[in-house]
């Protein structure tokens, strides 16, 4: 019996997975940055220059947490799409290249 349990258990895992929020990301619409993420650090880009260094808190999780020195955001994922939210509500759409 335990054996069925673990079995489902691994099912379920593989099926629903984590978050994959490593690669290289160009944000859509009115802002020209581009991402960069490897483990827990995110780095932004403007024209190719890196403008902001950040941590990834729980990098895991369906939502993370971002911290760029004082300032927190709300990292999410969609497939190919990761949408990220300032405290106050300003987001930033970036695509997977």
């Amino acid at each position: 019996m335990n054996k069925l349990y673990v079995f489902c258990a691994l099912v379920f895992l593989t099926a629903c997975g984590s978050p994959d929020y490593n690669g290289n990301w160009t944000s859509g619409g009115e802002h020209n940055f581009s991402a960069k993420v490897d483990g827990t650090s995110f780095n932004v880009f403007e024209e190719g220059e890196i403008i902001d260094d950040c941590v990834i808190k729980s990098p895991g999780e369906t939502i993370s947490k971002l911290e760029c020195g004082p300032d927190i955001f709300t990292m999410t994922l969609n497939g190919d799409t990761l949408k990220v939210t300032d405290e106050d509500g300003q987001s930033y759409t970036f695509l997977r290249n």
